[in-house]
């Protein structure tokens, strides 16, 4: 989602200027006099700050309601892939579009980067499922019934080794 400040420039520079430059265009084009044409721009550029407010509102707000729909159909999607896998833990990765699609994370091992509790991994790229099985085999492993969301995972090099460090929520 753009920032709020992305919307407003973007309003200003594609809607406003090109809106308010192409009216002051015809109806110079038209033989309007100059007096007449600053006058009504004048006005016009005047309200510009409260209707883009009002626009760059109602765009942030219908956004808003578009990434919630995509998060709730994705904590739907993922929790009928965990119940399919009887998985334990809750996948909270929402940028995932598919889960299985290649991660872009090659790593030796997987831990919580928080003790020396590990699982050992292909050390091949992985789909986002196949990390989402590792992690919560090392959910399990860990014993650790308070943190299970899965929502984020951090590669680091660890001298010949690559860990994949999988942090786990509440």
């Amino acid at each position: 989602m753009k920032s709020k400040e992305e919307v407003e420039k973007w309003m200003r520079d594609e809607i406003s200027n090109p809106i308010i430059g192409k009216m002051i265009m015809d109806m110079t084009e038209a033989g309007v006099p100059y007096d007449a044409i600053m006058k009504m721009a004048k006005i016009l550029i005047d309200n510009t700050p409260n209707v883009e407010k009002q626009l760059v509102e109602d765009y942030m707000r219908d956004e808003r309601i578009e990434d919630g729909d995509t998060i709730t159909s994705k904590i739907e999607e993922f929790a009928d892939i965990a119940e399919l896998n009887d998985f334990e833990t809750v996948f909270s990765v929402y940028e995932v579009e598919d889960i299985n699609t290649l991660s872009g994370i090659t790593a030796d091992y997987m831990t919580n980067g928080l003790d020396a509790t590990q699982i050992q991994l292909e050390n091949k790229e992985l789909t986002w499922l196949e990390l989402w099985a590792a992690a919560d085999n090392l959910y399990k492993k860990i014993g650790d019934t308070e943190h299970l969301f899965v929502e984020s995972f951090d590669v680091i090099q660890n001298g010949d080794k690559t860990e994949v460090q999988v942090f786990f929520g509440s």
